[in-house]
């Protein structure tokens, strides 16, 4: 009898019905990730992002990501995240605004860790700001598993003054505000 199921399992895997490797489509890139420098002679790896939505694959073609992977594009001169659409990055429609808000409003969304919230315009559309000077924050520079309390900084002849553009600094960090 184990004979007969070790020829049967042998037929299966020979016919690739047993394969465990997940199917990719011809000109598919592998799984993304990003490399950035960060820090001195360390490299961050964003997995899951790609710089382009293109690659080189084995034996010199080119390929490209699925769409929707997440990538990082450019729009009107600033760094954007969007997502791949036929081996283009398309970044997402973002429209600065919120004005008179501050993030405590009801309708108001808050990323703790990129000092910004989402708000609702008089038109029903999205819009977003940054948090003010002073508003707490989740500052994770050294990695997930290492999450710091922060406060949201803005740094005065660096950061944009018409937008209150403000950082995530952690609080063991805020001398570092004015450098």
């Amino acid at each position: 009898m184990f004979f007969v199921f070790a020829v049967a399992a042998g037929v299966f895997l020979s016919m690739g019905l047993g394969g465990t490797t997940p199917a990719k489509k011809n000109g598919e890139c592998p799984p993304p990730k990003t490399e950035v420098p960060y820090g001195r002679n360390k490299v961050l790896t964003i997995k899951g992002h790609t710089e382009n939505c293109t690659c080189t694959l084995p034996g010199g073609q080119q390929g490209t990501f699925p769409d929707y992977t997440p990538c990082f594009g450019e729009k009107e001169g600033r760094r954007q995240v969007g997502n791949c659409s036929k081996g283009v990055c398309v970044t997402a429609d973002s429209t600065h605004g919120c004005a008179g808000k501050n993030g405590t409003e009801e309708d108001s969304t808050i990323n703790h860790e990129l000092c910004i919230f989402h708000c609702k315009n008089d038109n029903g559309g999205i819009e977003w700001a940054f948090l003010p000077d002073g508003s707490r924050c989740v500052n994770k520079d050294e990695g997930e598993d290492q999450p710091k309390n922060g406060t949201c900084k803005h740094r005065p002849h660096r950061d944009n003054v018409q937008q209150k553009e403000t950082v995530c600094f952690p609080n063991d960090k805020l001398y570092l505000v004015g450098c």
